[in-house]
């Protein structure tokens, strides 16, 4: 049942072929886009050296759009309200 078809024609593929499409095609394309990925770094000059100072601002992912003062503001504001949330929370 898994046979092909009658109609197919059986085609021999070389060791050499087979070879490019599942290994050196996808390598090649990988260190593409590595190059492509860091070529903004080295093109503006930006070098990391260990040991030295970092001078780029502090960045908060997925913090307080006005900043960690709102933050605090927010929290004693939801303290002070006695509401309660979480797996225990009551409303």
């Amino acid at each position: 049942m898994a046979d092909a078809p009658e109609g197919w024609e059986k085609q021999d593929v070389s060791a050499f072929s087979l070879l490019l499409v599942l290994a050196i095609l996808p390598l090649g394309l990988a260190l593409l886009i590595a190059l492509l990925a860091s070529l903004g770094g080295w093109r503006k000059g930006e070098n990391y050296v260990p040991g030295q100072a970092w001078r780029g601002d502090p960045e908060w992912f997925g913090g307080p759009r006005k900043g960690v003062e709102a933050a605090e503001e927010s929290d004693q504001r939801l303290l002070g309200t006695g509401e309660t949330g979480g797996s225990s929370g009551t409303w």
